[in-house]
C-alpha cells in the first residue's frame, strides 16, 4: 500500500468516524476542528487498528500524534515497517 493510498483509506474513516460529508479534508487539516476529543480519538484508533491489524502502545495515544490525517498515515506506516 503506497503513501496516497493510506491517506485516502484514513480520510475515509476520519470522515465515517466524525459524520463529516465534505470530500474536501486536506491531510494537514486539524482534526480537533471537526470534532476530535479523547473520546472519539480512542473509538477511531481502535477501528485503525482493527483495519491495519496493528496494535498501538498506550503511550503513544496521544493527540500529537493523532491530529492530522497525514500523522495518522505516516504513523501507520512507521508502525506497520
Amino acid at each position: 500500500m503506497n503513501r496516497e493510498e493510506l491517506y485516502r483509506l484514513i480520510r475515509d474513516e476520519v470522515r465515517k468516524s466524525f459524520e463529516i460529508e465534505n470530500d474536501n479534508i486536506d491531510i494537514n487539516d486539524n482534526l480537533m476542528e471537526f470534532g476530535l476529543d479523547s473520546i472519539n480519538m480512542v473509538m477511531m484508533i481502535l477501528e485503525i487498528e482493527s483495519i491495519f491489524n496493528i496494535e498501538i502502545p498506550d503511550e503513544d495515544l496521544v493527540f500529537e500524534n493523532f491530529d492530522t490525517i497525514k500523522k495518522i498515515s505516516d504513523y501507520v506506516l512507521r508502525i506497520m515497517d
